[in-house]
C-alpha cells in the first residue's frame, strides 16, 4: 500500500512542477499507471497494521471532502462548484479526444486558476473559516454567552409580545452569540448608541417606537443586557433566497427582515424581527429566516440563546423547520 501511495504521490508531484494544462493532459496517462499498479497489489496485505495510518489519512480526506460539499450544497457558490467541475471534466475529455478548438476556449477559461477561484468563492472561504473558528466553542456547549442567568426570559419576551401587538411598530433584535459584533458597531460610531442596561418592556418599546431617534435600525443584546441601539446591518446579497422567500409568503420581505438575513449570513446570531406591517414575529439564523413563529417557538428560541448552547439554539430550529415542512 506505502509503494502504491510513494508512486501516485510521486507522480503527482512531479506533474504539479509542469504547466498546469500540462498537468491535465498527463493525468489519463498517471491514472491508468496507478490502477495497474492497485490491480497488481496483493489486498491480503491490506490487514497490515503498517497501514493504520493510511487509513486514517483516507478516511480524515473523504470527511474533509464531505463536510466542504455539504458546506457548498445549499449555497450559490455550490452551483459554480458544479459548474465548474463539468467544464473540467470537458477539458479532459477535450484532451482524451483530441478536440483542438474547446481545448484551446477551457484553457484560456482556467489560465487564472486559483485566483478565479479565490475570487468567485471570496465570501463562502470567509464564511467557512469563521464557522471553523467558532468550532471549539461549539465542541466545548458554550457557544452563546450565558449572561442569561441573570436576565428574565420573560421580560424579552413581554417586550418583544407588546411590540408585535402595537400599531406601526417593528423590531430587529439581534442576540449575540460567540461572535463579537464590535465591527459593526465600530463602524457606525456617531449612528449607533451604547446603551447597557438591562431588559425592560418599557425600554424596548420606547426604542423602537416611531419617532425616536433610536427607531431605525438593530438593537444588540449583550450578555442578557441591551448593549447598543440604532446598528444598522448590511442586508443579505443573495437574492435568489429573497425571491424565494417573498413567492412562498405572497409579500416582499421589507429591510429588517432582509438586514437579518443578512446579518445571520455572517455571525452566529440569533436575529429576531418584528413586522411593522403584519406584526408576525420571525427569526434568522445562519443565512436562513424562519416566517410567522408562535409565541411558544419564539420563547424557545430566546431561552436557548440566552441561557442555553449553540447546539440547544441549532435544536429548536431543528425543530422548528420539521413543524415549517410538515
Amino acid at each position: 500500500m506505502s509503494r502504491i501511495l510513494l508512486f501516485g504521490a510521486s507522480s503527482f508531484f512531479a506533474l504539479a512542477k509542469s504547466d498546469f494544462f500540462d498537468w491535465l493532459s498527463k493525468i489519463n496517462e498517471v491514472l491508468k499507471n496507478l490502477f495497474k499498479k492497485i490491480s497488481d497489489y496483493e489486498f491480503s496485505e491490506l490487514l497490515n497494521i503498517e497501514h493504520f495510518t493510511d487509513y486514517i489519512d483516507f478516511i480524515l480526506l473523504t470527511v474533509l471532502i464531505f463536510c466542504a460539499l455539504k458546506y457548498l450544497r445549499h449555497r450559490r457558490a455550490g452551483r459554480m462548484f458544479v459548474g465548474i467541475a463539468i467544464l473540467l471534466v470537458m477539458y479532459i475529455l477535450s484532451i482524451l479526444f483530441n478536440l483542438h478548438t474547446v481545448a484551446f476556449v477551457l484553457q484560456c477559461f482556467y489560465k487564472a486558476g486559483i485566483v478565479v477561484l479565490i475570487i468567485l468563492f471570496s465570501q463562502e472561504i470567509r464564511r467557512g473559516l469563521e464557522k471553523l473558528g467558532t468550532l471549539p466553542e461549539y465542541i466545548v456547549n458554550a457557544r452563546y454567552h450565558k449572561g442569561g442567568k441573570e436576565v428574565k426570559i420573560e421580560r424579552l419576551m413581554e417586550a418583544i409580545t407588546a411590540i408585535s401587538l402595537s400599531e406601526k411598530m417593528g423590531a430587529l433584535i439581534v442576540i449575540e452569540g460567540y461572535t463579537k459584533l464590535d465591527d459593526h458597531i465600530e463602524k457606525q460610531k456617531g449612528h449607533n448608541t451604547i446603551i447597557n442596561a438591562e431588559i425592560s418592556a418599557e425600554l424596548l418599546k420606547t426604542i423602537f417606537m416611531n419617532g425616536t431617534e433610536l427607531h431605525d435600525g438593530g438593537m444588540i443584546i449583550r450578555k442578557g443586557r441591551v448593549y447598543a441601539a440604532s446598528c444598522y446591518f448590511p442586508p443579505t446579497k443573495n437574492l435568489e433566497y429573497v425571491n424565494r422567500i417573498n413567492l412562498m409568503t405572497g409579500h416582499p420581505l421589507g429591510s429588517r427582515h432582509q438586514a437579518a438575513i443578512g446579518l445571520s449570513e455572517e455571525c452566529d446570531a440569533i436575529v429576531i424581527v418584528v413586522s411593522e406591517e403584519t406584526h408576525a414575529m420571525s427569526v434568522a439564523y445562519k443565512g436562513a429566516i424562519y416566517m410567522d413563529l408562535t409565541t411558544d417557538q419564539l420563547t424557545d428560541v430566546v431561552r436557548a440563546a440566552l441561557t442555553g448552547s449553540g447546539r440547544d439554539v441549532e435544536r429548536i430550529i431543528k425543530r422548528i423547520e420539521k413543524v415549517k415542512v410538515h
